[in-house]
């Protein structure tokens, strides 16, 4: 089986820091991975140059098994990410929105998703409404809306709960259990370690750029004779 992602010693330096060091793990197809660590351990960096959108000062990253590079279009059309600090355009609707991202990732029957998405994340209300207006829970879904919406085979997601109130919270996660059970792969970064119990099928744990540990969260727990996330967290991250 050809992982979904594979990433082999990567490093990453601002100036004289090593934000991600020596970095090597591999996610399968149809994987959770919930990917955690203390503030400033380098996940969103990980997750930035995963999508295309920072270069790795050494090391490889292969999505579906093609290297990942700043320039590789084709494989950017097969993976959508969802960052911490999401930008939409404020000036479009949130239909008008879906529309622009579904002519850049050409969609197939695109009215018919376009309203599906829509009404999945209960914004068929506000579908006409300027982004701007939109709370900051309403642009979050839009924002997931539009990842889900190109269909992709990886989702790159960092903190993609922040915001959302319990109904939509609740959906969100039942929705990425069901696309993993159907094959897609979920790269999670999150500090809500409760969000990692309840979705991740294998858990990788960073500090200072380096991975400390990564394996399924039963096998964690046997090993660490511990049943909570958050104590086997503080443990090896202390």
């Amino acid at each position: 089986m050809i992982p979904a992602i594979s990433i082999e010693h990567l490093v990453k330096y601002y100036g004289p820091v090593r934000a991600v060091d020596d970095l090597s793990l591999t996610v399968n197809p149809g994987e959770i991975l919930a990917f955690l660590g203390p503030n400033g351990a380098g996940k969103t960096t990980t997750v930035k140059i995963l999508s295309g959108l920072l270069k790795p000062d050494r090391g490889t990253v292969k999505l579906l098994g093609e290297e990942m590079t700043l320039t590789a279009r084709h494989l950017k059309q097969r993976i959508s990410y969802v960052p911490e600090e999401i930008f939409l355009y404020p000036y479009l609707t949130g239909q008008e929105y879906l529309w622009l991202i579904s002519r850049i990732y050409p969609v197939n029957e695109a009215p018919v998703k376009i309203n599906y998405w829509l009404d999945k994340f209960s914004l068929l209300t506000v579908k006409d409404e300027l982004i701007a207006s939109y709370s900051h829970g309403n642009k979050q879904k839009l924002a997931l809306a539009a990842a889900l919406l190109t269909g992709p085979e990886i989702l790159l997601l960092d903190e993609p709960l922040i915001g959302l109130d319990p109904a939509s919270s609740r959906m969100a996660k039942d929705l990425f259990r069901e696309k993993a059970a159907e094959g897609m792969t979920i790269f999670l970064c999150t500090h809500i370690l409760e969000v990692a119990e309840q979705l991740a099928t294998k858990v990788a744990i960073i500090k200072s750029g380096k991975l400390l540990t990564l394996d399924t969260l039963d096998n964690l727990r046997q090993q660490m004779a511990e049943k909570r996330l958050e104590n086997i967290f503080l443990s090896l991250t202390r």
